[in-house]
């Protein structure tokens, strides 16, 4: 009987994996490479798995909550030791944050009250200052463009996504798949400047998020910054959505799954 319920958060760099989620003939994901670690360091099978978000290939996460069942029931007093193991048998771009036992009715999918997603786009004309001098990553390099031009964009754009609205133009369908297309989102952005660049970030929030959502957003966005879309389209995929027209993809390598909220107390 699989009855006893554990938690792990994990935080990972996705650039290398093919997901989080675990596929079949696919090793190269991040569920299946922590997984099988726990099983491993465990000596169990693990059953009925649940996680925050199906994180698609090349995205990462600061916060992944996975929870899963197994036979055993294991003493608190060996938890940080867990942490510690797991974290040494792991890939360096997979992290162990915390190891604990939950109640069994709690879900990291079903449990979610809202979570966050960051993208980041950085403005400058020579990346070699970005990566050498200042270590960043995880972002979408474009040319340099005037701040105040780019607000001026951001000022127009950023309405439309904010509210309880029908996101049916920016999302990937799965066949045989019917998914509730309205949901109420939150995006806000915020400006970092840099003596030789500056950093643009957008923060996504709400309770679920559509395939593909976050990244088509940012590709009309980025369509719009470069006026091969107008505002008029924008607004043409709200009054008559149809997935066609979410034909922009940013890609993943930016978005980030930043953090999480749960409806109750986890531990």
């Amino acid at each position: 009987m699989y009855e006893n319920n554990y938690l792990a958060i994990i935080s990972y760099i996705g650039t290398n994996y093919n997901g989080w989620q675990r596929q079949k003939e696919d090793p190269l994901t991040v569920q299946e490479i922590v997984t099988k670690t726990f099983e491993n360091l465990l000596n169990t099978t693990i059953k009925k798995v649940s996680y925050t978000g199906r994180t698609d290939k090349g995205v990462s996460a600061l916060f992944q909550y996975f929870n899963f069942y197994i036979k055993e029931k294991i003493n608190p007093v060996f938890y940080i030791d867990i942490v510690k193991k797991a974290n040494m048998i792991l890939p360096s771009e997979v992290l162990v944050l915390d190891f604990t036992n939950v109640d069994n009715s709690f879900s990291s999918r079903y449990d979610v009250k809202y979570k966050t997603y960051l993208y980041k786009i950085i403005f400058c004309d020579d990346e070699k200052i970005v990566i050498d001098k200042y270590g960043l990553y995880n972002y979408l390099l474009m040319k340099f463009y005037c701040k105040d031009y780019v607000v001026s964009k951001l000022n127009e754009f950023i309405p439309f996504f904010n509210g309880l609205r029908d996101y049916t133009s920016y999302h990937k369908p799965e066949k045989g798949v019917v998914k509730n297309t309205v949901l109420d989102l939150s995006l806000v952005y915020f400006i970092y400047d840099y003596p030789e660049f500056w950093v643009l970030t957008f923060e996504f929030k709400a309770a679920y998020f559509l395939r593909n959502m976050i990244r088509k957003i940012m590709g009309i966005f980025v369509a719009f910054l470069e006026d091969r879309v107008d505002i008029n389209y924008i607004r043409e995929s709200f009054d008559n959505p149809d997935p066609s027209k979410g034909k922009f993809v940013s890609p993943p390598g930016p978005l980030v799954l930043y953090s999480v909220k749960y409806g109750r107390w986890l531990y």
